[in-house]
């Protein structure tokens, strides 16, 4: 696998034109990423040659410093731009590790709500940050649910994202309350939420 890796501690700018739902939240995307992992991380071309468990994910992270990303399918996402869906990937990532969060449904969801608590910390719990976060929500566990109903990701991942996010709105609410309440450690309150929801995220 090492030969194959793609090593970014920087990423091109994206080209244009492109048709982001948010041109703001691609850029809060790629903001936040570059907060997480300031190193950057590695990137595979295909998922079957990045680390798939936890427990894979911790020792690529603790050989190379940094995390491994695949860049597989990252296209025809509401970014409309493969590099800024990495980016979110690398961010998604940095929350399974970090908290050592299974790659289940329950963790996934773990992992999104930390993403979502994440945002609101830097950019407020406003309006525009809760349609991102629905977006996120819809994105993330919205495809994780079609592929656990289905075996398979939806052939328009974006038209499934935009039409799913007023669904997610209720989380993005209760994530934004955990923020108001708890605030300085909304990421463990929001993983309580998540527990509370979704169920055990440990490996």
């Amino acid at each position: 696998m090492d030969q194959m890796l793609v090593t970014t501690p920087r990423h091109t700018p994206t080209s244009f034109p492109f048709n982001p739902v948010d041109p703001a939240l691609n850029a809060a995307v790629r903001h936040i990423a570059t907060q997480v992992c300031p190193v950057g991380w590695d990137e595979v071309e295909k998922f079957e040659d990045a680390p798939t468990t936890l427990q894979a994910v911790i020792k690529y992270a603790e050989q190379h410093g940094r995390l491994c990303i695949a860049t597989e399918d990252s296209e025809g996402t509401i970014y409309d731009d493969a590099d800024t869906n990495v980016h979110l990937r690398a961010w998604h990532d940095s929350c399974h590790y970090r908290h050592r969060l299974a790659f289940n449904v329950a963790g996934e969801a773990a992992a999104t709500y930390i993403m979502v608590a994440q945002l609101y910390t830097l950019y407020g719990t406003g309006e525009r940050s809760r349609y991102w976060a629905s977006l996120i929500l819809s994105d993330i566990l919205g495809l994780v649910i079609h592929y656990q109903q289905t075996r398979k990701f939806p052939k328009n991942k974006r038209a499934g994202t935009i039409n799913g996010h007023k669904r997610w709105r209720l989380i993005a609410d209760e994530i934004a309350g955990v923020m108001h309440a708890n605030a300085g450690v909304a990421e463990l309150h929001a993983l309580k939420l998540s527990r509370n929801t979704w169920g055990d995220y440990s490996e």
